[in-house]
Parts: structure tokens; sequence; C-alpha cells
């Protein structure tokens, strides 16, 4: 909805109580960026530590609110590091799900033992796609981390979404931005969709430029340059979003992600950056008959899916399409049409040089975190 919102807000020629609401939204972006600002200051100058796990720690984090690909690159880094012979840990704050600010195990590496609904869309989804890699959700990603060493001894704890989680340091971190919008319309939240403004790019260790399909070649010279000036000491590393199948949700056989021209499909979702989503779609060749989203999270009900169905058979499409977080989430799905969840993956272009920079992390804390204790309890998140 925010991102709506500011869409509306950013159209060229808007009529007056428009501009005068960009003008309202500017000043509580201000206001924002001052309480982070006063936030942030005692970790700068060293008055609040940031608390040390007894493993690396590698966070995948952007500047924007979502959907910039960090759930995908996420199980990314672990796939890398399972190559490499390492035992990666996620640590997800599990949005929205029951145990947000619990501490839990929402997957032991062989079993998922908590749904959508306790664990969030997010940390059932890197469950699923992660086996024999631990999950655990909860906000205070101390209290995760620790239990995680405790209960599965990992090699590496991996934060999704973990940029602004300042109470934990982290060894490797690395920052993602959409190559098409890295800094969305320059104001942060409420009046652009920024988290943080793009100066702080400078404490990451990477940034990671994301592509759309159909985006041409994921490389961009005044983007890049954009980012230089901001991150003039980080990697700069490139990745792009590829299908790799459509996943029958109600009883049938998987389809091919190759055999899509042509075919009419209805595309439903509820994530952050849908055009994404739609954009994939076409450039496998389905021809759109229409879309239906719904807000980030949001877990579309029964009758839902039963209404959207019943509109895709009368409009003639051949099936319905939702999303991998879609459909961790989709219960009691009807009969007719066919629904695939089409699931993608990340692909980083400098695979080498992420292996690389992975394995210079495991060397050193292997080395480092040799001795260390096993973490004690933290305090509760602040």
């Amino acid at each position: 909805m925010a991102d709506r919102l500011n869409r509306i807000l950013n159209a060229p020629h808007a009529p007056l109580p428009l501009r005068l609401a960009r003008v309202s939204l500017a000043a509580l972006a201000h206001l924002h960026h001052a309480v982070l600002l006063l936030w942030m200051m005692p970790f700068a100058i060293g008055l609040r530590p940031r608390h040390r796990l007894a493993r690396p720690v590698v966070s995948v984090g952007n500047l924007t609110s979502g959907g910039t690909g960090k759930t995908p690159f996420t199980i990314l880094v672990c796939r890398a590091a399972q190559r490499l012979g390492a035992k990666p840990a996620v640590l997800i704050r599990g949005y929205r799900g029951k145990f947000e600010h619990g501490c839990e195990v929402v997957s032991d590496g062989e079993h998922v033992l908590l749904s959508p609904t306790e664990a969030g869309d997010e940390a059932v989804l890197l469950a699923l796609e992660l086996p024999g890699v631990p999950v655990l959700v909860g906000r205070d990603r101390r209290k995760t981390g620790a239990m995680a060493i405790r209960e599965f001894d990992p090699d590496l704890l991996v934060l999704d979404d973990g940029m602004q989680f300042l109470q934990l340091h982290r060894d490797l971190d690395i920052a993602l931005l959409d190559l098409a919008r890295p800094f969305d319309n320059g104001w942060m939240l409420p009046r652009g969709m920024l988290r943080e403004p793009p100066s702080h790019l400078r404490r990451v260790d990477a940034v990671v430029l994301t592509c759309s399909p159909g985006a041409g070649a994921c490389t961009d010279a005044t983007t890049e340059a954009d980012v230089r000036v901001h991150a003039p000491s980080a990697t700069l590393l490139h990745a792009f979003v590829s299908a790799h199948q459509l996943r029958r949700l109600n009883h049938g056989a998987d389809a091919d992600v190759s055999g899509m021209s042509g075919r009419k499909a209805v595309l439903v979702s509820a994530i952050a950056q849908p055009e994404r989503f739609h954009a994939l779609a076409r450039a496998l060749g389905m021809d759109v008959v229409f879309v239906e989203h719904h807000a980030d999270h949001n877990p579309i009900s029964a009758e839902q899916w039963q209404q959207v169905c019943s509109k895709a058979m009368r409009a003639g499409a051949d099936m319905v399409v939702t999303t991998a977080k879609d459909a961790v989430k989709a219960r009691s799905l009807p009969p007719d049409p066919p629904i695939y969840s089409l699931d993608i993956r990340l692909q980083a272009q400098e695979a080498l040089e992420l292996d690389r920079m992975l394995q210079c992390l495991l060397s050193r804390g292997n080395a480092a975190f040799a001795n260390a204790p096993l973490p004690a309890d933290v305090g509760e998140a602040h």
C-alpha cells in the first residue's frame, strides 16, 4: 500500500491536494531521518557495542522497504556456503508471524516445524528451499543466533533482512539494490520507500544490483557510478532473476517453464513488488489475462482463491499463477483451473567472487572463533 501511495504521489502533474500531501510527507521523512540518526549514533561512536556471536555472520539486507530479492539471495548465499563445505543457518525476523517477537526453530534442516501463520511466509519458504539448513525465527537475531549455535553448531549464520539490525555485529554486510530503481525516489519513508539514506551504504562490504527479466543486461554504468559515490570500497556484484519451475498446487503435474508461450494466465500475488513477478511471467511468453494483487505478506483466503479462479475460467484463462511466497500460505484451492507456483532463482553474475568472499570469511571465522565460548542469553532488542 505504501508503494502504491508513493507511485500516486510521485505522478507528474499531480493536482494541488497531492502536492500538499507531498509536502507533509516530506516533513515526516525528514523527521524519520533525524530519529534514525539519533538511534544509530551510540553504535557509530562506540557507546553501544554490537553483540558478537561465536560464528561468522553474513547479513543480507537493503535500503528500501521490500522488493529487492533478499530472501532469494539468502538462499543463494546458503547454497554457495554448502558447496564450499560449510553448514549455514538462517536467522530471519518472521514478519507478521506468531513468533516474530519470540525465538523459535522453523526448520531443523530436515523437517519444517512451523506454519506460515506461526513463522511468517518468508521463513517457511526458506525452510522449504534449503534442506539441510536450520532456519530460526525471531526479531532479536542475537537470541536466535545464540540458539542456532547451541542447537545446531553451524559454521555460518546468515541474516535475512539484517541491514537495519545494528545490535548484532556482522562479518560480511551485503546490501541489495534494484538496478532499475536503486534509491526509489530518493526519499525516506513515508515520502518514499527508503528505510535508510543512500549514504549509509558506506558501512556495507558488498552491493548487489538485482535486475528483472526483460531488463536487458544486468549492468548500468550510471547506477553503478551512483553506488560508487556512496560505497566506494564495497565490492559490486550483479544478480538476475530466472524462472526455475512451475509447480502445480491443486493436484496435477508440474509444467515446463519453456512451454508457456501463448498460454493465457491470471497472476495472483501478495508481494512488495508484483511488477517483477508480472515481468517474469510475460518474459516466459504468458498471455496475461488479468492480475490480482494483495498487500505484501497478506494471506489469500480460500474464498478469494475461489473468486479469482471463477473469474479466470470466465475469462478463458488456461491457468492461475502465483509466487512461491504466496504458495506456502495457499490452502483449500479449487480444483480448476490449474494453479501453479512460479518458483524463481536469483543467480549471481559474479558467482566466483561471491564464493571467494564466503571462503575468506569461513577461513577467518574458523580461526577467530575456534576457542570462542558459546554465547549466553542476551537482553531484549531495542
